[in-house]
């Protein structure tokens, strides 16, 4: 696997703690391509590997086959090992090497509803997955859960990619934190449910699974940006 060098192009507050990373090829090229819910693996000096997903909000039909740039969401996390802390310093013009993007949560092609439940800054690889939905035409909901309003980032090409299948849920206001096992309780029979989120999330996702008693394929989940399989 040849290591790409990639330089950061453009830098963006989305949030208080996020930030919006534009990362190109340092000679200008053309970079490898990707799809929906893949993830690069940048290697960030000091730290260690960091895989952070790819978003694209396009609906330009092959946007993601030989893109110009990628872009990342990357959550400050004060009490992490580092990664985060360095992303953040980084300025348009600074460098770093990465491996090509990868995928272990893909969008698969097939005809049964979805369900798109982000958690936090899990939401960053369904927001490619609802690209490329809407291109294809394809119906789906998408539930966006933060802390806080003021949590919600990239909610501008949510919104205009989702339109009025998107639910958000603020815990401050909506009296705690997002119920998952209502919530799958009541979807349409068949639907797929792509998840991504915090550890927590994630767990309830599980749980709803085997309380509906799902087959293994209704729930592809990620863990951050440390891929996980389906249960």
């Amino acid at each position: 696997m040849t290591p790409l060098t990639l330089q950061v192009a453009d830098v963006h507050a989305e949030t208080a703690t996020i930030r919006r990373l534009d990362l190109k090829a340092a000679d200008a090229a053309a970079l490898p391509g990707y799809t929906a819910g893949s993830h690069v693996t940048l290697h960030v000096p000091g730290v260690g590997a960091r895989k952070y997903s790819l978003i694209n909000a396009s609906l330009i039909p092959n946007a993601t086959a030989q893109p110009k740039s990628y872009c990342i969401g990357v959550r400050l996390e004060a009490t992490g090992g580092g990664g985060s802390k360095s992303i953040h310093s980084l300025r348009p013009g600074d460098e770093l090497t990465s491996d090509p993007p990868q995928n272990n949560f893909p969008l698969t092609s097939e005809t049964r509803p979805v369900l798109l439940l982000g958690g936090g800054i899990g939401v960053t690889p369904l927001i490619s997955m609802a690209a490329a939905l809407a291109a294809e035409g394809r119906q789906f909901r998408m539930i966006y859960a933060a802390r806080a309003a003021a949590e919600f980032a990239f909610l501008d090409e949510i919104r205009a990619l989702a339109g009025d299948g998107l639910q958000l849920h603020a815990d401050d206001a909506g009296g705690g934190v997002f119920d998952v096992a209502t919530c799958f309780a009541s979807l349409e029979p068949g639907t797929k449910v792509y998840a991504c989120g915090p550890r927590a999330m994630l767990k309830a996702c599980m749980a709803a699974q085997r309380a509906q008693g799902w087959p293994r394929d209704r729930l592809a989940f990620e863990l951050f940006y440390s891929v996980s399989a389906s249960p």
